[in-house]
């Protein structure tokens, strides 16, 4: 066989199968209740999850503000104080020791950034959920495919879970 006839072999089949865009035969899917309820489904569970974070958001957030604050007061305090507690050794031993334990649980668990990252992905949750409660409050004919919609979605919701905090 000569480089000549495997050309014109493959230069057959791609006319015989022709792509997508080609295709006059290929259908579309069409929008019934099954892909809608899918649709709904994954918009209640972004719904669910966004939040879930928001409220850890909030819980850590406090959390952070109740470590944070006194763990820089105290010190402050201390300084300015410190003519009238340096008679009381006791005082301004556990007061300085209160201010390193919380300082070194901040530090440790770290929950600003804790926080920060629930608040995140609070938000690309709630993104996600208008995203697609936007394309089921169209008409049917002015939505894009079922089944490129479903299968973007469901890519986005899939990347989001794998990479938000438990």
């Amino acid at each position: 066989m000569t480089n000549n006839s495997i050309l014109d072999i493959l230069t057959d089949e791609r006319e015989i199968t022709p792509t997508n865009s080609e295709d006059i035969y290929r259908t579309e899917m069409k929008w019934d209740n099954k892909s809608e309820a899918l649709l709904s489904k994954y918009s209640e569970e972004c719904k669910a999850k966004s939040i879930y974070n928001d409220t850890q958001f909030r819980k850590f957030k406090k959390l952070h503000q109740s470590l944070s604050l006194p763990s820089t007061i105290v010190p402050i305090c201390i300084a300015g104080l410190s003519d009238i507690l340096y008679s009381n050794k006791i005082l301004l031993t556990s007061l300085m020791l209160a201010s390193g334990i919380m300082s070194g649980v901040q530090a440790t668990l770290n929950y600003g950034s804790k926080a920060q990252k629930y608040n995140s992905y609070s938000g690309l949750y709630s993104a996600l959920e208008g995203e697609i409660e936007v394309v089921l409050y169209k008409h049917k004919r002015d939505r894009p495919a079922p089944d490129m919609f479903i299968e973007r979605i469901y890519q986005k919701l899939s990347n989001i879970n794998a990479n938000a905090p438990p």
